[in-house]
């Protein structure tokens, strides 16, 4: 089964801790062979410098909203994606739409592998808990 993974990146920083699961999120899902990743993004910084270092071959493109009166549109991200498996109608057998500030549960690579063809899913959690430093 091949797998269409689209998504978007925040900034790539030197240290953040979205970067960080930034790039958990890249490590985890390359090693999936039967996924192909589909980036769209809105001129964040050091983006394809970093996924590069996972993937040598991906869909990307960059959506310049500077002349626009929105930072970050997911229909936008959709679209993207949409025109790739439009692109590739019999390439594909699965379409995954998720952020990339995800942490994979332990079960994640069996559910992956246990994906019925022709299906869509769509992971955004958007919910992150952090420890606070004590005072």
């Amino acid at each position: 089964m091949k797998i269409l993974w689209i998504t978007s990146f925040r900034n790539f920083k030197k240290v953040s801790r979205d970067t960080d699961i930034q790039l958990k999120f890249l490590k985890e899902i390359s090693k999936f062979p039967n996924v192909d990743l589909c980036i769209t993004q809105f001129n964040e910084s050091n983006v394809i410098p970093n996924v590069k270092k996972f993937y040598k071959k991906f869909y990307h493109k960059n959506y310049d909203t500077s002349k626009k009166n929105f930072k970050y549109s997911q229909n936008i991200v959709l679209e993207s994606g949409l025109e790739i498996l439009k692109k590739n109608p019999l390439k594909y057998n699965a379409f995954i739409w998720s952020t990339a500030d995800i942490i994979f549960s332990k079960n994640f690579k069996k559910k992956i592998n246990n994906k019925k063809n022709n299906s869509i899913s769509t992971i955004f959690p958007n919910i992150h808990i952090y420890e606070r430093k004590k005072i």
